[in-house]
């Protein structure tokens, strides 16, 4: 059984509005008078406002889709707390960075835009504390959900900004809107001859480098530890929380082309060619 929340983006509320949160916890209490043997959440905000409901009438949770477990209740990256359990899309964006820096090492300003999406807010965070590390400095734009994407890339690229590539967030504003800021992103960086980092792994029109955590194989292990859940009777307090080890690279040769960029060949000796048509590195 399956419950899909719908929700209005061109009148701005989704997550953060209370009459969301109040169908969440409304649809969390119908589901414990139905006592289900266990019940899987999807993103950040669902599982967060759920899952006391739920394991305080003893219904096993597991979450999927969860960008940084934390922002969904849970004690830490490990440990989901009483009564839950999952696998995070949660990535060490170190590594991811350092990726960035060895493709592209001339990058020290990146622009992303997001908005107030928990996942979001989260993802660009963990990416500029990291960024630090290799010399590449980050700058944001905060937007409504309903906002274009266009004005707020302008200003990071001007301003003395001076971003250098964008790079696009685990965010809602991107999918909900059915990758619409990521077409407009995606000419504007032809434009401006820029190019796109996506740290979502999802076909994002303009991208050139994919770094991230695979939404299938986090599916997959969301999956796993329902089995365990299942049919081995385990609790979900004993599960730690399953992520992907190693983030996967892909890169898109025809934008490549597109906008004229070389890469190191020390990298590039490493990829393989995808049915899709595009480059997997290996890392």
């Amino acid at each position: 059984n399956r419950v899909k929340l719908n929700f209005d983006i061109e009148n701005g509320g989704f997550w953060d509005r209370f009459g969301v949160l109040l169908r969440l916890r409304q649809e969390a209490d119908r589901i414990t008078m139905a006592k289900p043997d266990l019940v899987l959440t999807i993103g950040s905000t669902a599982t967060k406002y759920t899952r006391s409901i739920l394991s305080d009438a003893r219904i096993p949770v597991v979450f999927t889709a969860v960008a940084n477990p934390m922002d969904a209740g849970c004690p830490s990256l490990q440990d989901a707390g009483a009564g839950v359990t999952g696998a995070t899309l949660y990535m060490d964006m170190a590594e991811s960075m350092r990726v960035v820096h060895q493709l592209f090492p001339d990058v020290k300003k990146i622009g992303m835009v997001h908005s107030d999406d928990v996942n979001g807010v989260a993802h660009v965070e963990n990416a500029r504390a990291n960024a630090q590390n290799v010399g590449i400095q980050i700058s944001s734009k905060l937007v409504d959900k309903a906002d274009s994407i266009i004005p707020s890339v302008k200003e990071l690229l001007d301003n003395g900004k001076g971003a250098q590539m964008y790079a696009v967030p685990l965010d809602t504003y991107y999918g909900l809107r059915k990758y619409e800021p990521t077409l407009d992103l995606s000419d504007f960086g032809a434009e401006y001859n820029l190019p796109i980092v996506s740290f979502a792994m999802v076909r994002v029109p303009g991208a050139v480098l994919y770094i991230g955590a695979d939404f299938g194989v986090v599916g997959n292990l969301s999956g796993v530890q329902a089995i365990k859940i299942l049919k081995a009777h385990k609790k979900p307090d004993v599960l730690s929380i399953l992520k992907q080890q190693k983030p996967i690279i892909l890169l898109d040769p025809e934008r490549i082309a597109a906008l004229h960029i070389s890469l190191p060949e020390s990298v590039l000796k490493n990829k393989s060619l995808r049915q899709d048509g595009l480059w997997v590195l290996s890392n």
